[in-house]
């Protein structure tokens, strides 16, 4: 059969069994087969076959995840043979290559080849799709203002709208509320009995997390709130209380968990906006490179959250795809928590501590944690008239807390650590104004609690700034500085003479001590140390200059008459720029030295500094 030409049983048939033809264009259906149509000038057909199939889309689908859009194509289709097969769901990119053909309905629907046919066919199919139904679907939670109104997203549903379809993935399924509020008030009292359950420092910061997270739209939180304990502390159980308020959550079936990829936690923060999200158990791994691993995992993530940023990727055709930043608050849970300090200053630190825990409370919220989410959609509900209004006070007040009440408590601290602290206090107050506007407790009573709260972020804040002034960058440097020079991989050369035993060829000299002085060679002190703490994926973060810069700030190194830190002195195999420090600094004022210090020694790495070329040395 040549090219073009269709069986003659399709070609002489009458147009018995012609069904949805579109005449006017020349497409149609004959026998169970989508075909082509052509009426020569005597009125003669033509008809060509293009698939043995019939195809129709029923539905276009408009698909909104709050950073982009897309269109998915529910097509239904017939075999020849009549056979209904199942719909295809397929991407509207995807659609006129109609490679999903073959794929989702297997061999037996055949295109043919040639003529232009499926340009054809695809054509045929769109033509024939007049009366496809749409509709959108959203595949997030959180606010959206629909004109003047406001409406608010969860699986299944939303609040202030009955015609929303909600559609989340399958690990994102448990973020769900009821379709009404029930018995709120009683709801409301169990949410607030959370802050019985152990000492302020700990649940204050949980449930201010959970009533902040509605408002993120708002506030932008820029932290998380991080849970440590020990194993069996009940850190992951407190964090799913907190959790349970934004649907059937336990601690075995938290959203988030650090074995995660980093890829599904960052989808995670992105679907789930202005809702809170527990990632738990950052535990101890049992080699190194999986502890690595699992530390890189969660600094990336937690400087997203920090900097409201997503990692940005590339399409096929190297166009950039939308970034996806956090959209709500992060809790997390740990045996411990990222070591390094730029990542801890993204953190509200909460203690855990079990022998402090109110443990019949917490057994009680567990017994009937299914009432929180109903005081959270009450909350949302209270919420909804009063938004226009709150994204022009809370800003304000959160401007406010920042630079006053929070500001004094986290002097020395890092300039992250008021604006949480500020995002929670903000929270509870919310809290606090729509349980008094319920009846749950009093005007009094609210005021007293937000005064206990604020208390309890204080003594947080002055905690934690305690713990930044104690990991100074000078401490940093010479903390490592003094592992790598007892484990023998840095070394130094004494006034004897005498090399270290552990010297080897791989080791580096750094430079030179006596009883009361360490003479560090600038560049290779900075370069050994910095090398050591990329290896612990605790970046040093400042060039050599900058960081010996600090060390005089810092009184650690020895001021010279002017304002650089280092001191150029000579020595036989040239001369060498030095910062001078303490012995003590690194823990060598216990050792014996000879009385004269840096006596001549031989070879080109070192020797005594006869003389000092322009400074003193004091």
């Amino acid at each position: 059969m040549a090219e073009g030409d269709v069986p003659s049983t399709l070609a002489t048939r009458s147009e018995r069994g012609l069904t949805e033809v579109a005449l006017q264009s020349g497409y149609g259906v004959r026998d169970g087969c989508t075909v082509r149509i052509e009426v020569d000038k005597e009125g003669g057909e033509r008809v060509d076959v293009l698939a043995t199939f019939t195809a129709r889309i029923e539905e276009e689908i408009t698909v909104d995840d709050g950073v982009e859009t897309s269109r998915l194509f529910r097509i239904s289709g017939r075999l020849q043979d009549g056979t209904r097969v199942r719909d295809a769901l397929v991407p509207a990119s995807e659609f006129e290559g109609l490679s999903w053909v073959l794929r989702t309905w297997g061999l037996r629907a055949l295109m043919f080849s040639g003529g232009g046919r499926r340009d054809h066919l695809r054509t045929a199919i769109q033509l024939m799709s007049a009366r496809a139904a749409s509709r959108t679907v959203y595949t997030h939670t959180g606010w959206r203002q629909e004109g003047d109104d406001w409406i608010y997203l969860y699986q299944g549903g939303a609040v202030g709208a009955d015609d929303i379809e909600v559609r989340l993935d399958g690990p994102f399924e448990r973020f769900a509320l009821p379709s009404q509020a029930e018995d709120v008030e009683e709801a409301l009292a169990l949410s607030l009995s959370l802050l019985g359950c152990g000492p302020p420092e700990v649940t204050v910061p949980l449930l201010a997390a959970v009533y902040a997270a509605p408002l993120s739209f708002i506030l932008n939180p820029d932290f998380a709130v991080w849970v440590v304990g020990l194993t069996g502390s009940l850190k992951s159980e407190l964090a799913s209380l907190a959790q349970r308020h934004f649907g059937p959550f336990t601690r075995k079936t938290l959203p988030g968990s650090w074995s995660s990829t980093g890829n599904s936690l960052e989808a995670l923060l992105s679907v789930t906006k202005d809702m809170l999200s527990v990632i738990d158990d950052f535990a101890p791994q049992a080699d190194a490179q999986a502890q690595r691993e699992q530390t890189k995992r969660a600094e990336v993530l937690l400087r997203n959250v920090g900097n409201h940023a997503g990692r940005g990727r590339l399409k096929p055709d190297l166009t950039q795809r939308p970034v996806r930043p956090p959209r709500g608050i992060l809790v997390c849970t740990g045996e411990d928590h990222p070591p390094t300090p730029s990542i801890v200053a993204r953190l509200v630190l909460v203690e855990v501590d079990r022998t402090r825990l109110n443990l019949p409370a917490i057994t009680r919220i567990q017994n009937e944690g299914q009432r929180l989410p109903h005081a959270m959609r009450a909350y949302i509900e209270w919420l909804r008239p009063r938004l226009s209004s709150l994204k022009e006070t809370l800003p304000r007040a959160q401007s406010e807390l920042m630079t006053s009440t929070f500001a004094r408590a986290t002097v020395g601290g890092h300039m992250r650590a008021p604006s949480g602290l500020s995002t929670l206090h903000l929270g509870l107050s919310t809290l606090f104004d729509f349980a008094v506007d319920r009846g749950v407790v009093s005007a009094e009573r609210a005021a007293e609690l937000l005064d206990q709260a604020q208390a309890a972020l204080l003594a947080i804040g002055r905690k934690q700034a305690e713990i930044g002034r104690g990991e100074t960058t000078s401490s940093r440097f010479l903390r490592a500085l003094a592992t790598l020079i007892s484990q023998g991989r840095v070394w130094l050369r004494t006034g004897d003479g005498v090399q270290p035993e552990r010297h080897g060829p791989s080791t580096g000299f750094v430079g030179w001590r006596d009883r009361d002085t360490v003479y560090l060679l600038t560049e290779a002190a900075h370069r050994a140390v910095a090398a050591y703490l990329r290896g612990l994926r605790e970046p040093l973060g400042l060039s050599g200059q900058r960081l010996f810069d600090a060390l005089v700030k810092e009184g650690v190194a020895r001021r010279p008459t002017n304002d650089d830190a280092r001191l150029q002195l000579q020595f036989p195999s040239g001369r060498h720029r030095v910062v001078c420090i303490p012995a003590a600094s690194l823990a060598f004022e216990e050792e014996r030295f000879p009385e004269r210090a840096l006596q001549a020694v031989g070879g080109s790495e070192g020797g005594r500094p006869p003389h000092v070329s322009g400074h003193g040395l004091g």
